[in-house]
């Protein structure tokens, strides 16, 4: 048999199997008054940009010599992938102001065409304290996603951008109330 220097610990870092470490996600998207849950995400990537604008001399020596960067406001932009919706969710989806009438009866396009934000929420649990963090993205609404695709009651787009309004992270062990 041959020798696997890496699993038998003899050379380099070597970490038993017992002692990998799982950290558990969980994304729900959630809609409406009363936060129903219409669907969940597999995996979801925050990037958050944050304008500066240049505010320029006008005196007739130094003209346009940046004196300072004003700060803007942040953006949260939000990449996911596995994006699903559940197919029952097309009676919320009139609520967040969905015309049916109007276009298609696939969830995911129908959020697409939303009037009204949903939120989505992010939850982290530690795999050895049991301690979470709760990240809430309130106020989203989706900017671009890929074909998506029927399946057995969901309707799942491989990858969705959404913009959310604002962002709240809790940590601990507390209940989700949005």
């Amino acid at each position: 048999m041959p020798l696997n220097p890496i699993a038998s610990g003899k050379y380099g870092v070597c970490v038993p199997a017992e002692h990998n470490t799982v950290i558990t996600t969980s994304v729900s998207i959630l809609a409406g008054k009363d936060a129903k849950q219409i669907g969940f995400a597999q995996e979801i990537n925050e990037d958050l940009r944050r304008p500066v604008t240049p505010i320029r001399h006008l005196s007739s020596v130094d003209a346009g010599k940046i004196l300072e960067l004003a700060p803007g406001v942040e953006d949260i932009t939000l990449s996911v992938a596995g994006f699903a919706i559940y197919d029952i969710a097309l009676g919320i989806l009139n609520q967040l102001g969905y015309d049916s009438m109007k276009g298609s009866l696939d969830p995911i396009s129908c959020l697409n065409q939303q009037c009204i934000p949903f939120n989505v929420v992010k939850l982290i649990v530690h795999p050895g304290s049991g301690k979470s963090t709760t990240t809430l993205f309130l106020g989203c609404m989706i900017t671009s996603f890929s074909e998506p695709i029927a399946l057995s009651g969901v309707t799942i787009s491989n990858r969705v951008d959404i913009t959310a309004i604002s962002k709240e992270v809790r940590i601990g062990s507390e209940g989700i109330a949005i």
